[in-house]
């Protein structure tokens, strides 16, 4: 090879006449200062010829090449084949060694993985939920427009209004919420879900004293009563379908006449020959006669299966297929006869009929997770006469074990599903993440209603909870009420239906407030009294009860109070009638506004004056809320220059010594006495006062001054009041220097001078 290669080099060189090293010395080590064949080729705009591996370094070549190698070439050259040699041999040791590592993932995860398809395999549940169910009728349908929603929704919550304001139910609300919805094959599942509610909800009970009831609307009923009930209801919901559908499925078979239940059976099997073939069954009208059997408890019918049975005699009861006892059962003698048969479907009957778990489990039997669903409510029902470890716990587990991927496309199906099982909680929790949110909060509404949920309370927790030691869980009913009703608050009526649903009265009331306050209806849902509204005393209607009313008002004012929402606070104070704090904070109002001029202090004066008028003689604070309200009038004067009208009001307010006599210390003293136990709106501004007050004689005395009066005598005299209102204020400012600053009292000084000056 290595013959080769130089011989190709000898021939490139002779066809470009360039010396080229043969191959091997193109890995040779050059001194520096040296250029190399690879270097002189580059330079010359050629490709330089490429190793092709690094196995071209061997010790043949090596011996080859003595002739043209130093021994110090010789030794770098061993070291470099060293280093390649090591490199190549870590390289494969360390893709073995990754090799190994993956390879030994893989069998652990198959492994992991086999057991995890083998226990699949074992549960029948399990094995059958991958088929999708047969029941065709309910389909997602497709995502209704914004507004069929809000057609919805106002439909829904004028009924839950009514069902809220009603105390005397006498409709049966299941079927007043399905009659909602059309009749649309869009609307077709959940209309479904709505008659499978009213079945499970709707029968002929018996109570604990024995007597019959029938259908229950109201909240009397009582679902630990009522759980085992819905078993038989859940298993009878499921034959009744199956045998819909298998009639439906053979009544193109048969000839004349409405076919009866055994024939269609037949006809059905002959069909399916699959199901039975290759089975050591006795055969009855061309199909297995124990097979036939179990068909007709399928779909419910006993009697057509004791009838089908003939000579081999069923027992006349059953605790699977009857819901009351009968003596002369011995469950243990049919479990005999089921182990000791040699045929497969007897051995499957007479195991259901006992109440027990089928030995031969023949999984063409149970195609579909409703075939499997209906074995295990059988066996819960049998359960509830007869011993055994087949209860409701057992058939929510096996629900639970269905993949909720495998109904994507069908929820509302899967939700049936746990609806047979009991599985309330787990059945809104799933639903109400769907596009069927909508109906998911009025099917919890419905189960609340009759108390079929596990309720957990409180207003910071999660919406569901799951338990460890239950299938059921937990869900809180109050915030999933307030989530919703949070969602359609643009129309605060249909909220507040939903909020009246959440028994906690507290937790009501706390929710009802926020909403209030949120959408700010006021009158809407309290009826509430607007203060800021002289024409407008008259209480609303409301939806809610006095005692609601005046409860929510309170606990809303208290929130406003606290959250420095003060008109609101005022109003609602107003309508739970505690007028002394109504007052008393519109009091605090002004007083934080009385030098101002805004919109807020003209409501605030609105808001007063019309509280005086209708409370003034229900609160002990009315008299100081009209002095402060009084005072604002009066600031508001002076901000519009009508100075006259301003100082004619304060002293009609009578808080400062203006009188236009002498001066008389025992009134100046006696002023000062009072400011001492003024209302705090009125000392807290008392500078401000006597600045706009001295400041309003200060202006009357310049203009009057001015003028060329004919009357001289008569000017003089007018002048000589408001020098004796100025000096008595400021002899009243001298009495009351703790409540006024020292800028203040000089301010006062350097006016009084200033008009003295004047005369």
């Amino acid at each position: 090879m290595f013959n080769r290669l130089v011989k190709q080099s000898e021939e490139l060189n002779v066809n470009n006449d360039l010396f080229v090293p043969n191959a091997f010395a193109l890995y040779s080590a050059k001194k520096p200062g040296k250029v190399t064949a690879n270097s002189e080729a580059l330079a010359l705009g050629l490709e330089a010829p490429k190793p092709t591996s690094f196995a071209l370094v061997t010790n043949d070549l090596l011996q080859e090449s003595t002739n043209i190698l130093t021994v110090e070439n010789f030794i770098e050259n061993q070291l470099n084949s060293i280093m390649v040699q090591s490199i190549e041999e870590t390289k494969t040791e360390t893709e073995n060694t990754c090799y190994d590592l993956l390879t030994n993932n893989i069998h652990e995860n198959w492994a992991k993985e086999k057991k995890k398809f083998i226990d699949f395999l074992g549960n029948p549940l399990n094995r059958v939920s991958v088929i999708k169910p047969i029941t065709n009728s309910v389909r997602t349908s497709s995502i209704d427009s914004e507004a069929i929603v809000t057609t919805k929704i106002a439909a829904y919550a004028n009924l839950v209004g009514a069902i809220q304001t009603d105390s005397k139910i006498n409709f049966p609300i299941v079927s007043a919420f399905a009659s909602v919805l059309d009749e649309s094959i869009r609307n077709k599942g959940v209309t479904d879900t709505w008659s499978l509610i009213a079945c499970l909800l709707n029968y002929k009970s018996i109570s604990q004293d024995g007597s019959q009831r029938g259908s229950i609307n109201k909240k009397e009923y009582s679902y630990p009563l009522a759980c085992n009930l819905m078993l038989w209801t859940a298993k009878a919901h499921l034959e009744k379908q199956f045998k819909k559908i298998l009639m439906l499925r053979t009544q193109g078979n048969t000839v004349g006449g409405f076919p009866s239940l055994s024939s269609c059976v037949i006809e059905y099997l002959k069909s399916r020959p699959q199901i039975w073939q290759n089975n050591n069954a006795s055969i009855e009208n061309g199909c297995p006669k124990w097979l036939q059997i179990f068909y007709c408890l399928r779909c419910g019918d006993y009697d057509a299966a004791i009838a089908i049975a003939g000579s081999e005699r069923l027992p006349t009861y059953s605790p699977a297929f009857h819901d009351l006892n009968q003596p002369g059962f011995k469950v243990d003698d049919i479990k005999m006869q089921s182990s000791s048969t040699s045929d497969e479907f007897k051995s499957i009957v007479l195991s259901i009929l006992a109440g027990s778990e089928p030995l031969r489990n023949n999984t063409r039997l149970f195609e579909t997770a409703e075939d499997v669903l209906w074995l295990k409510l059988t066996l819960a029902c049998a359960s509830l006469r007869v011993s055994s470890r087949n209860t409701l716990e057992s058939v929510q587990f096996a629900v639970c074990q269905l993949p909720e991927n495998k109904f994507i496309d069908r929820p509302l199906v899967y939700f049936q599903f746990l609806l047979l099982a009991q599985l309330f909680e787990k059945a809104i929790k799933f639903l109400i993440s769907t596009e069927f949110w909508l109906e998911a909060v009025h099917f919890a509404y419905v189960f609340n209603f009759y108390g079929l949920f596990n309720i957990t309370n409180g207003e910071d927790k999660q919406l569901f909870v799951e338990l460890k030691d239950t299938q059921r869980g937990q869900i809180n009913f109050a915030k999933l009420m307030c989530e919703y009703s949070n969602r359609i608050k643009y129309e605060p009526p249909f909220s507040v239906f939903y909020l009246l649903a959440v028994e906690d009265q507290q937790i009501q009331y706390n929710y009802i407030k926020d909403l209030i306050i949120q959408t700010r209806s006021f009158k809407q849902l309290l009826g509430i009294v607007d203060l800021s509204d002289l024409n407008d005393f008259t209480t609303k209607p409301t939806y809610l009860t006095k005692d609601q009313i005046l409860n929510i008002a309170s606990i809303a004012a208290i929130d406003c109070e606290r959250n420095g929402e003060f008109e609101d606070a005022i109003q609602l104070y107003a309508h739970c009638s505690d007028y002394n704090k109504m007052f008393s904070i519109l009091q605090n109002q002004l007083g934080d506004n009385l030098t101002q001029t805004s919109a807020k202090k003209q409501k605030l004066i609105s808001m007063t004056e019309n509280a005086l008028n209708k409370f003034a003689n229900l609160s002990k604070y009315s008299q100081t809320c009209l002095k402060t309200a009084q005072v604002a009038v009066f600031f508001d004067l002076v901000a519009s220059q009508n100075y006259e009208d301003a100082l004619n009001l304060m002293i009609g307010i009578n808080i400062l010594p203006l009188s236009d006599s002498a001066v008389n210390f025992n009134e100046v003293q006696q002023k000062a006495d009072l400011l001492r136990v003024e209302v705090h709106t009125i000392t807290q501004n008392i500078s401000a006062i006597l600045i706009a007050t001295i400041n309003c004689i200060n202006k009357l005395y310049t203009a009057l001054s001015s003028r060329n009066a004919i009357n001289q005598q008569a000017q003089e005299s007018h002048l000589e009041i408001f020098r004796q209102m100025s000096k008595i204020l400021v002899a009243f400012a001298g009495l009351i220097r703790q409540h006024i600053s020292s800028n203040t009292y000089a301010d006062l000084l350097r006016i009084n001078t200033n008009m003295l000056t004047r005369i």
